[in-house]
């Protein structure tokens, strides 16, 4: 969605190249980085102790 926006942003010439290249990045390494991310937080069993209320 947010590649979307800024693509259309840029063609109706809201944003110059600048801003149109740093959202198109933000928007690739939020989407490649966030599952990465998120296992690495939450570990092999992701949240389930979480949804157990801490208990193992």
């Amino acid at each position: 969605m947010e590649l979307m926006v800024a693509g259309i942003a840029y063609h109706k010439g809201c944003i110059d190249n600048l801003v149109f290249s740093t959202r198109e990045l933000m928007g690739v390494l939020t989407t490649v980085l966030t599952p990465v991310l998120f296992k690495a937080v939450a570990g092999r069993d992701g949240l389930s102790s979480y949804c157990t209320g801490g208990q193992m």
